[in-house]
């Protein structure tokens, strides 16, 4: 009843009034740039604010003798702030909720109520932190009593528990620093179609498009990409260098914790290469530029000596014995062309076993395949012969359309240059950079063999 009649007063009043487009509100003369949960952390002021409003969903709530220390955030960072409310007043709050508090931010004790174990977040590092003291709540949307444990299990909510939360920043970060990669090297960014006519890899694997009505929607049947890389051979040949992250889908009744159904594939395509060396190296720099180089307090440089933190550096990472090498992502190249797609270019020296094609895999260690690529075949009469060879009708270019890859071949046909490319995981990276041992946990909504839930 309490908070009930506090919620109507006439302070509370104006700042609703006011106070619509932020999760944040400080009134008077308080700077401007305070509109989130992340700004209100970096506003350290050294005397209280009182009429503090802030908005956002419980992460925790832990109980102490007469007080409640609630974690809340508006998803503007992976730390939430600490709000600390009466017994009185936290009757409703429970993880998950949508709340508005309003209170006084002030420096707090310093001291973190310890979360769960399971949470990420860290302690308070200095005694400055600051606190909101809560003197009005409102549920704005109230939550089920579930614990962050249970809603991992839930697949439209568990992005609210830290870690999963953690997990997409640090998948819209590796988004923005490909983005940045390829923009330097030069390199297009390109958006193929989803539903295709092909089935790229050839291993009926595909998801058919069905309209909700009868017949087929585009005359014959279609199907939901497995590749793009078809579709970027032919932009490639108009830009020259290109890539996409989009989704692929992947019908494979696999429950495993590596599968997916649909998933983040990031694909390359190169013009006028010649070597397949220059495609793994692409991939390699594109790995690398995702990582940091190790941080010395004294920066090695040539004509000084080695400073302690050097020679410890080169004992435990660099000199480490033979027996440990199986830990390093490796390549694995020239396969035998029979097992490989259609469209890989013929090695020029193969073993005496038989024919070799020149691809790789990037096997990267706990995880298996990362990425793979090849050169691609741009002569015209050996893409057929490899066509009729994995036992694919070669189109007539007399009737066209007769074959669904007709127009693959055609390219061939109008000035297409020696090419490769290669294909990633981006699912199966994060999954490998995070150290997540189930694929599943680093996709906001997994879809996988018999689940698609939401």
């Amino acid at each position: 009843m309490f908070a009930a009649r506090a919620l109507r007063g006439s302070r509370w009043r104006r700042y609703v009034a006011t106070r619509r487009t932020y999760s944040v509100s400080i009134p008077g003369d308080s700077p401007a740039r305070v509109k989130t949960i992340a700004d209100l952390k970096e506003f350290q002021s050294a005397q209280p604010v009182s009429d503090v409003q802030v908005c956002g969903w419980v992460r925790s709530v832990r109980k102490s003798a007469g007080v409640r220390f609630v974690d809340v955030t508006d998803g503007s960072s992976m730390r939430p702030i600490q709000a600390v409310v009466d017994k009185s007043l936290a009757t409703d709050i429970r993880p998950g909720s949508a709340v508005r508090f309003l209170g006084t931010w002030e420096q707090g004790s310093g001291i973190k109520h310890s979360p769960s174990a399971s949470s990420t977040e860290e302690p308070m590092s200095e005694s400055a932190a600051h606190e909101l003291q809560v003197q009005h709540v409102n549920i704005l949307g109230s939550s089920n009593p579930q614990t962050p444990e249970s809603l991992r299990t839930i697949s439209h909510l568990r992005s609210r528990t830290p870690m999963n939360s953690t997990l997409l920043r640090f998948r819209s970060d590796a988004t923005a620093l490909l983005t940045q990669f390829f923009f330097r090297e030069q390199f297009q960014q390109t958006h193929p179609p989803i539903i295709t006519s092909s089935d790229c890899e050839g291993a009926g694997e595909a998801f058919m498009v069905q309209a909700a009505g009868n017949g087929h929607f585009f005359r014959d049947p279609k199907y939901l990409t497995v590749s793009t890389q078809l579709h970027l051979e032919s932009l490639a040949q108009a830009l020259g260098d290109v890539w996409t992250l989009s989704p692929t889908f992947r019908a494979e009744k696999s429950d495993t914790s590596r599968h997916l159904s649909e998933f983040q594939m990031l694909e390359a395509e190169m013009s006028f290469v010649n070597s397949m060396d220059d495609v793994m190296n692409l991939a390699q720099r594109m790995l690398v530029s995702l990582t940091t180089a190790e941080q010395f307090d004294h920066k090695p440089v040539w004509g000084a000596g080695l400073q302690s933190e050097h020679e410890k550096f080169l004992a435990e990472k660099v000199g480490y014995d033979e027996a440990n090498d199986a830990y390093l992502p490796i390549y694995i190249t020239q396969y035998p062309r029979e097992i490989k797609a259609f469209y890989m270019l013929k090695a020029t020296e193969s073993p005496t076993q038989g024919q070799t094609v020149d691809c790789f895999d990037l096997l990267v260690p706990g995880l298996g395949e990362l990425a793979g690529g090849s050169m691609r075949e741009h002569r015209l009469p050996e893409l057929e012969e490899s066509m009729r060879l994995h036992g694919l009708p070669v189109p007539n270019p007399r009737q066209p359309g007769s074959n669904n890859l007709s127009w693959y071949l055609d390219l061939r046909r109008w000035g297409c240059p020696p090419h490769g490319g290669f294909g990633l995981g981006f699912d199966r990276l994060l999954s490998y950079l995070t150290g997540v041992t189930n694929v599943r946990d680093v996709v906001p909504f997994p879809r996988h063999f018999e689940r698609c839930d939401c």
